[in-house]
């Protein structure tokens, strides 16, 4: 292989990386200029990492092609061209080669720290809520059971890739540990673009643009690692260029700087910030004591009254009250499957919606209050739904009565089911469930 040819392939590889990791999608500036900055979030921050890799792109949110990386590499293949084309004085083409290989190594870097910090912390793999809990399983979306399974997993899953997230990111930051980092996150990333496409979790591009940052950085290092390994040869380790300009040694030192503060800042607030607390679940109840399972003991729709059934979908079974203004309802019957990502449902800043993505089984409801008065919204198409005064006989019991969506009188009765999990109830100890 010609020393040409090599010098235009790996050129073509750090500037298509490089394209990949810059935001081209206009959505992206709307969202980082509608951030306030004075309530700032650690998944705001997340968001700016979590940009639709490439010049373009083509699909919906969480369900991409990579048609656009296509496109990308095209377009880096003809700068990379032309730069050796045009390219004069070896010193200036080794120092900006260099800084694109530096600059890629911050961006996988930070994003392996990120979604390390974000599984270590458990922030990843939200618990499950209550409605979860009374949810079909057949019934869930294939991604929806990884994360429920991930969050609920007692051997500690999500914070061991956390952990080794966090530790190959931070090893990329020295030049002698470096190769060790790349290696331990090529093994987590192969794991996590597996999953992406095993559970259509809908993260496969920033999951593939990640593996693909860690294997191109790590290509220069084969020669050498394959004669350490292999030939077991004594091999010397390279040694890499000194900027010889003043400005590109700025910006690099610049970069360092603020890749520093940013991952302070971001892991500060995932750690101690107060979204982080029960993320992505909104918590403060309107009612006292009312967050639980309830079971529909009388249901009367326009007059006529519904006897417990186990056919009739007009009839609700039960209702979660969730430790927040959220409620879900189950009937006989499949609700409309919400397919969004949880990838779709972290872009669109609206983490309420987690609760619904991937749920067949239940109806999910956000609700506000005015004295006595309890109005539903559905939680997905934010349009109104039911209209309720609601009362509390006693601590468990509720009784609604309005109207629905087509204006019928509606009158039902819930009973509190006070239920125990064996979910919570620890392992290895012994249960007594009453």
């Amino acid at each position: 292989m010609s020393a040409t040819f090599t010098s235009l392939y790996f050129r073509t590889l750090l500037i298509f990386g490089t394209l990949l990791s810059l935001p081209f999608n206009e959505s992206y500036y709307r969202y980082l200029f509608s951030i306030k900055f004075s309530q700032l979030n650690f998944m705001d921050l997340f968001q700016l990492l979590h940009h639709r890799p490439g010049i373009v792109s083509f699909g919906t949110a969480g369900k991409e092609t990579y048609i656009g990386w296509i496109l990308t590499l095209l377009v880096a293949f003809l700068i990379a061209y032309l730069w050796q084309k045009r390219e004069k004085g070896a010193a200036t083409a080794a120092s900006f080669y260099q800084l694109l290989y530096d600059f890629l190594r911050i961006r996988l870097s930070i994003g392996g720290l990120f979604y390390g910090v974000l599984l270590l912390l458990s922030l990843y793999f939200p618990q499950p809520a209550l409605s979860d809990l009374h949810s079909q399983y057949g019934q869930l979306a294939p991604w929806k059971i990884y994360f429920l399974s991930s969050a609920v997993a007692a051997a500690g899953y999500s914070q061991t890739i956390g952990f080794l997230l966090v530790l190959g990111a931070l090893l990329l930051l020295w030049k002698r540990t470096m190769v060790a980092g790349l290696i331990l996150l090529l093994f987590i990333l192969s794991n996590v673009v597996l999953a992406n496409f095993a559970y259509s979790i809908g993260d496969h591009l920033q999951a593939s643009f990640l593996f693909l940052l860690a294997l191109t950085l790590l290509l220069p290092e084969l020669p050498r690692l394959y004669s350490l390994l292999v030939l077991r040869r004594k091999t010397i380790a390279a040694v890499p260029e000194k900027q010889s300009s003043p400005v590109l040694e700025s910006i690099r030192k610049t970069g360092i700087v603020l890749y520093v503060l940013t991952a302070l800042v971001f892991v500060s607030l995932a750690a101690f910030g107060t979204d982080a607390a029960y993320w992505p679940y909104t918590r403060f109840e309107y009612f006292n004591g009312i967050a639980g399972y309830y079971q529909v003991s009388t249901f009367q729709l326009a007059g006529k009254d519904y006897p417990p059934s186990l056919t009739d979908s007009t009839r609700w079974k039960d209702l979660v009250f969730e430790q927040g203004p959220l409620l879900s309802i189950r009937k006989n019957h499949p609700e409309t499957f919400y397919e969004n990502t949880p990838a779709a449902v972290w872009e669109k800043r609206q983490p309420d919606l987690y609760l619904a993505a991937g749920n067949a089984d239940r109806r999910f409801y956000s609700y506000t209050v005015a004295e006595d008065s309890i109005r539903l919204l559905d939680l997905v198409t934010r349009e109104p739904a039911y209209t309720f005064k609601l009362s509390r006989p006693d601590a468990g019991k509720v009784v609604l009565n309005g109207s629905g969506p087509d204006g019928n009188p509606l009158a039902i009765t819930l009973e509190k089911i006070n239920k125990q999990y064996l979910l919570y109830k620890g392992r290895r100890k012994p249960i007594v469930i009453n």
